[in-house]
C-alpha cells in the first residue's frame, strides 16, 4: 500500500512538472495589439483577463503567457510590454510588412493568437499578420457591438500616434488591416483620416450592406460619420491603394445578423457603381468568395483560408510593382 502511495506521489510530481514547464513556453511569442486594459506586474510586464474591458489606448506586448482560466473562468494572460519603436524594431527584423488582424465577434484571445500563428504557412515573405485583439467575450451580440466602439476608439489613438512620431525608425510607414466580421465594426469606429493603411481588407464583414452607398448618411443619423468614405479616407495612396470588401452570399453567419438590423456587407458586397458614393467609386473593390466557401459549413470564418491569405499578399505586391 505504501509503495502504490508513492508511485502515486512520484507521478503526480512529474505531471506538475511537467505543467509548470508546459505553463513556462509562450502561447505567442511574436507580436500582438490589443486594447484591453492591462495592469502592470513589474519588470516591464503586465497581465489581464480575458473578462476585461478595453483600456484608453490599444498597447504593443510580446511574449504572451497563459497563466490561468479555463472551464468557467476567465482566461488569465500575461506578456511583455512594448513600446511604439520597440515594436517597430521587432517587425525590422521580421523584414515583413505588418497586416493588422482584427478579430470579431465572440473570440477569445487565445483562439485569436493561434489562429494567426497557424496561417503563417499562408503566407509567403510579404506580409505578417499581426493579432488585433478587443474584448470580445461572452454571446450578447449587442454587448459586444457597444465594446467594438470602445475597442476602435483605443486602436485609433495609437495608430494615430503612428502617424505622429517624426522618428523613421519608429514609424510603421508600409502597413494594411484585415478585420474580420464585427471587428469592421472596431475599423469603422478608429476611422479617422489621420489613421493610413496601404490596402484595407473586410472580410464577412458585420456591418450595414449600404455602408458606401451614396445615399447612407441622409438615411442615417446614428452613426453616420463612421462610413465607408471615411474608410476610404484612411488609404494612405488613393492611387496605388484599395478598401476590399471580401463576401459571400453563402455567409450564413450574416443571416442572424440581417434579421436584428439589416442586410450585411459581408453578404451583399459594397454595392453598384450606380449605388455607390462618388468619393469612393475608385477605392472600393468587392470579391466575391462564394466559390471558395464550403455549401456544408456556415461559410463566415474563412478570414485565414489560403485563397483569402494569398489575395492580401496579391494587392500589396500590386502596390509594391507600382512604386518600382
Amino acid at each position: 500500500m505504501l509503495s502504490i502511495t508513492k508511485g502515486i506521489l512520484v507521478a503526480l510530481t512529474i505531471l506538475s512538472q511537467a505543467s509548470l514547464s508546459k505553463c513556462e513556453e509562450y502561447l505567442y511569442p511574436d507580436l500582438i495589439l490589443t486594447s484591453y486594459a492591462l495592469k502592470d506586474i513589474g519588470d516591464g510586464k503586465v497581465e489581464w483577463k480575458a473578462s476585461d474591458e478595453s483600456g484608453d489606448k490599444a498597447t504593443f506586448l510580446t511574449n504572451i503567457k497563459k497563466t490561468g482560466g479555463g472551464w468557467f473562468r476567465p482566461e488569465k494572460f500575461e506578456g511583455k510590454k512594448l513600446t511604439i519603436g520597440q515594436a517597430k524594431q521587432k517587425l525590422n527584423k521580421d523584414g515583413r510588412k505588418p497586416l493588422f488582424c482584427i478579430h470579431g465577434f465572440s473570440v477569445k484571445p487565445e483562439g485569436q493568437m493561434k489562429e494567426c500563428k497557424e496561417c503563417q504557412k499562408n503566407f509567403n515573405n510579404t506580409l505578417k499578420p499581426i493579432p488585433v485583439i478587443w474584448p470580445s467575450h461572452g454571446y450578447d451580440y449587442f454587448d459586444q457591438r457597444d465594446d467594438s466602439v470602445e475597442a476602435g476608439k483605443a486602436f485609433q489613438k495609437i495608430v494615430e500616434e503612428f502617424e505622429n512620431i517624426k522618428d523613421t525608425i519608429k514609424r510603421f510607414p508600409a502597413k494594411s488591416v484585415m478585420a474580420h466580421s464585427m471587428g469592421n465594426r472596431v475599423l469603422r469606429f478608429a476611422a479617422i483620416a489621420k489613421v493610413k493603411f496601404d490596402n484595407i481588407f473586410m472580410v464577412a464583414a458585420d456591418v450595414p450592406y449600404d455602408l458606401f452607398h451614396a445615399d447612407y448618411k441622409e438615411r442615417n443619423k446614428k452613426g453616420a460619420e463612421a462610413n465607408g468614405v471615411a474608410i476610404c479616407n484612411m488609404l494612405s495612396n488613393k492611387k496605388k491603394g484599395k478598401v476590399y470588401v471580401l463576401y459571400s452570399e453563402r455567409d450564413l453567419a450574416l443571416i442572424g445578423s440581417a434579421i436584428i438590423k439589416e442586410a450585411r456587407l459581408g453578404k451583399t458586397g459594397a454595392g453598384t457603381e450606380e449605388e455607390l458614393d462618388d468619393k469612393v467609386k475608385d477605392l472600393v473593390v468587392s470579391y466575391d468568395c462564394k466559390d471558395f466557401v464550403s455549401r456544408f459549413s456556415i461559410g463566415h470564418n474563412y478570414q485565414f483560408e489560403e485563397f483569402a491569405c494569398k489575395y492580401y499578399e496579391d494587392k500589396y505586391k500590386s502596390i509594391d510593382d507600382a512604386n518600382s
